[in-house]
């Protein structure tokens, strides 16, 4: 159990999934498991991630996921204060551009033709 009234944690995604983030509110991640820093613990969330987890359907998990999602607003073990953008500034000699910002930005472009 947790011993403090408030945390502030920095986290970002090793890969493009929403499993990343959602499972910091998974009890099985509460420390010294895992980055479940407010200590939440919900047993329809535990059920809905390892239901997603599990499913291979993308449909189906992004409806389990929308459903955890949903019970975090309503609970809301933690407040997200800043979401760090990653603008891309170009010329018309680089095109075909697509980045992926997790952790770090990935970038991929080729010369224009």
């Amino acid at each position: 159990e947790a011993d403090h009234d408030m945390g502030l944690l920095g986290f970002g995604a090793s890969y493009n999934d929403p499993s990343q983030a959602l499972s910091l509110f998974q009890s099985a991640n509460i420390p010294p498991n895992g980055f479940n820093a407010s200590f939440y613990q919900n047993a329809e969330v535990d059920r809905l991630m390892g239901a997603a987890l599990e499913d291979p359907d993308p449909a189906v998990r992004a409806d389990l996921y929308c459903q955890v999602q949903q019970i975090l607003v309503e609970d809301t073990p933690s407040l997200w204060l800043y979401v760090q953008s990653a603008p891309i500034i170009t010329k018309a000699e680089v095109e075909g551009i697509a980045a992926v910002n997790l952790w770090f930005v990935t970038t991929y472009a080729h010369p224009a033709q």
